[in-house]
């Protein structure tokens, strides 16, 4: 019973829309100023604004705004996929950043170890002398004046170390440069 009492309802408003929707709407104010829009004509005497007369639309409207429509879709699927990969670009660069950071702090770390730890041992070993020097090197021209310091010539091939030693003459550290 229910869905026969709907089945009619439906029936019913399909029926009046479809007659509202072929007729004429008249807009117009009446005396007192109010704003009036009807179906039916205004009275003579009132100043009409504007009818409008409603249509179905053709199939060849349906399918150009089923176009439109359809265009409007796409333009918003790429919009949003392009802003879905901005984000992740940003995302990602601050994930490397972070990392980046990080990093750097981790560096920092270290050095800072390294060098108390240089600092410690140079307390325990006293005063360190370094000196520079070439290893498996030749030397041509040039004159070794006094001190052992060359002047002059050309070095070819070879290492220059540095190394460093403790007052004992133990060797503390030797890197290359």
């Amino acid at each position: 019973m229910k869905f026969r009492i709907a089945l009619m309802c439906i029936f019913l408003s399909m029926l009046i829309a479809s007659s509202v929707c072929a007729q004429k709407v008249y807009y117009w104010k009446d005396e007192k100023g109010v704003m009036n829009v009807t179906t039916t004509p205004p009275p003579d005497n009132i100043k009409k604004y504007d009818t409008d007369s409603y249509q179905k639309d053709t199939k060849a409207e349906i399918e150009q705004y089923q176009r439109q429509e359809e265009q409007k879709r796409r333009a918003s699927e790429a919009t949003e996929e392009a802003n879905r990969k901005t984000y992740q670009a940003t995302e990602a660069a601050k994930r490397q950043q972070a990392q980046q950071q990080a990093q750097q702090q981790q560096q920092q770390k270290e050095e800072q170890q390294q060098k108390g730890e240089q600092e410690r041992r140079q307390k325990e070993i006293g005063e360190i002398k370094c000196y520079t020097t070439l290893s498996g090197g030749t030397m041509s021209g040039g004159m070794v004046g006094a001190g052992g310091v060359v002047t002059g010539g050309t070095v070819s091939g070879g290492v220059y170390l540095r190394i460093c030693k403790d007052k004992n003459g133990n060797i503390v550290s030797k890197e290359r440069l």
